[in-house]
């Protein structure tokens, strides 16, 4: 049986050695680490592959696609691996999913033959955009988003932009916080909502203080001295894209996150051809954020279950 444990720093030369491009932001390694904290995502390794299994209070499990080990993509290899997690997490299919990427749904519909469900899950999907297109902002398409920056620097004219390291933790911390406790407020007694952005803090936390350990980039945003956005990021293994994890503003500072993910872009990650800035979790608000930007495609994420 396959020994799952938490995922720790000590971890990134394996997956720097296994985990290859699925053109999405599960092929970074900060992805995970930061969204395991306090045992949300587990993983094991054995000569297949690397595996990466979540669950939750109710006994419910999600599966990543395991990614397989170099000489491993023989026929079956999916069955084989996605089977192994499913013995781990108890043989009760009503319990299991599958998080599919689209890059491997064709591969593991082949390797079950008929005996898995697969469905697209739309809240999931990863956007993905030219990041030269976002930093140069040409043409009428994206009128909006220059207006939207110009109105933000005329507010806020002293606002400082700098590189994220070991010491801005405290800042940017305090920075979630407020805006912490301004989506709080407005979610109510949505408790799965709440579990969300409880994990959410975790991770943020997890990401920030692992950041420079693991070769990701992040910067802060400072207002006469007051800390009021942060931003981080990292390269997906085996890929010319990168993935924004967080972008956080203070409440005050909202007009900010145009300005902030085009000027991140442009002084930390204007040598990457793609940037993915991950899935919208079916927030209307969001949604219309991420379009707004012109995605040149999507990662179509898939929702399996074994019959």
């Amino acid at each position: 049986m396959l020994n799952f444990r938490t995922i720790v720093l000590e971890d990134k030369p394996l997956f720097d050695r296994f985990v290859k491009s699925r053109n999405g932001a599960c092929d970074c390694f900060l992805y995970w680490y930061c969204w395991g904290s306090e045992n949300n995502i587990l993983m094991a390794e054995d000569e297949l592959a690397v595996y990466l299994l979540g669950g939750n209070a109710a006994g419910s499990f999600y599966c990543m696609i395991p990614f397989l080990k170099s000489g491993v993509w023989s026929a079956g290899a999916y069955r084989e691996t996605v089977l192994k997690a499913f013995d781990r997490a108890g043989n009760r299919k009503e319990n299991f999913k599958l998080w599919i990427p689209e890059a491997v749904k064709d591969q593991l519909e082949t390797d079950f033959a008929g005996s898995v469900q697969i469905e697209e899950d739309r809240d999931s999907f990863e956007y993905i955009y030219e990041t030269s297109a976002m930093i140069a902002l040409d043409g009428h398409d994206y009128r909006g988003k220059r207006n939207r920056i110009r109105s933000f620097l005329r507010r806020f004219p002293d606002v400082e932009y700098k590189s994220y390291d070991d010491g801005d933790l405290a800042s940017c911390l305090e920075v979630y916080e407020a805006w912490y406790k301004d989506k709080k407020a407005g979610i109510g007694e949505d408790i799965k909502e709440t579990r969300m952005r409880v994990l959410e803090c975790y991770a943020v936390r997890r990401a920030l203080e692992a950041c420079t350990k693991v070769g990701a980039k992040g910067c802060v945003i400072f207002d006469k001295g007051r800390p009021v956005g942060f931003s981080i990021a990292s390269k997906c293994n085996g890929s010319d894209m990168v993935s924004v994890h967080f972008e956080k503003c203070i409440p005050e500072y909202r007009d900010m996150y145009a300005w902030l993910a085009h000027e991140f872009l442009l002084r930390e990650w204007s040598d990457a051809a793609y940037v993915n800035r991950e899935e919208d979790m079916g927030d209307q608000g969001l949604r219309t954020s991420k379009l707004s930007w012109l995605p040149c495609r999507f990662n179509k994420i898939y929702m399996g279950r074994l019959l």
